[in-house]
């Protein structure tokens, strides 16, 4: 049986990080952690660690979408997640001067 949560980190009132995460009998199965700026209206992703492709890898995503991968091959999922959530930690330097609100 998986168990799945999704929920949201209000760092701001216009930054946020998306938290979904998959775990059966405790481990993590799948996770997505994602930084969101609040521009023009609507919520846009700045940059996501997630384990699509089965292996933990973060995506950079540039104002005009063009997506630049790197890969995490050393991390399991469970210490992916640990590591991805630092980004509530350094979130004000990703996608610094990139983007304008």
């Amino acid at each position: 049986m998986f168990l799945l949560k999704t929920y949201f980190r209000y760092l701001t009132h216009e930054d946020r990080v998306r938290c979904q995460i998959e775990l059966e009998k405790g481990q993590v199965r799948e996770f997505i952690i994602q930084y969101e700026i609040f521009i023009q209206g609507e919520w846009a992703a700045v940059t996501r660690f997630d384990t699509f492709h089965d292996v933990v890898h973060r995506d950079l995503i540039s104002p005009d979408g063009v997506v630049t991968k790197k890969w995490f091959l050393k991390f399991n999922f469970d210490e992916g997640l640990t590591f991805a959530y630092d980004i509530e930690n350094n979130w004000e330097n990703i996608g610094n001067g990139t983007y304008r609100r």
